[in-house]
């Protein structure tokens, strides 16, 4: 009886993990639940992978989002388009920092969609594409906000492999 249940469970685990199902899960503990990621590739094309929001206060829900753009370009190039694409839209860059080679740090703000916005980002850039991290809020809301939403955009790490 007893390699008969030992037998059972060994072929149940493998099941589980001959069958390919997704074992990681996003993790929402404050509020109770867990998701698998719903996930794509992107390939070369720009992709919005992830945005997560905090509730909603004056209008506008504070949120970091992720999304993979191709880029082969160096950071100093990929700082160059973000500052001219601010230049277009009016934004201030308030900070910029390259963190080494492939990394670049940068917090703007702005007026856009009649909201006065504050943005915290993180490019990485390795194999041909850049993930983008940002944090948006309200100037107002950054006050109370902006540690928290830097903490998230900082947390981001590439997976080994990619």
């Amino acid at each position: 009886m007893k390699k008969k249940v030992s037998m059972l469970l060994v072929c149940l685990t493998s099941a589980v993990f001959i069958s390919g199902a997704p074992v990681d899960k996003l993790h929402f503990r404050l509020m109770g639940f867990s998701i698998s990621p719903l996930e794509s590739d992107p390939g070369n094309n720009t992709y919005q992978a992830l945005t997560m929001y905090l509730p909603s206060s004056e209008g506008f829900s504070p949120n970091v989002g992720v999304q993979t753009q191709p880029f082969e370009g160096s950071v100093k190039a990929y700082a160059a388009l973000s500052e001219k694409q601010f230049q277009q839209m009016n934004i201030k860059l308030l900070k910029e920092k390259e963190v080494g080679t492939n990394q670049l740090v940068v917090e703007y703000a702005g007026a856009l969609q009649s909201h006065s916005l504050h943005w915290y980002a993180r490019a990485v850039l390795k194999n041909g594409r850049a993930y983008l991290v940002t944090a948006t809020s309200t100037e107002r809301q950054w006050s109370s906000m902006g540690a928290k939403l830097e903490n998230c955009v900082d947390s981001f790490e590439l997976e080994k492999g990619n």
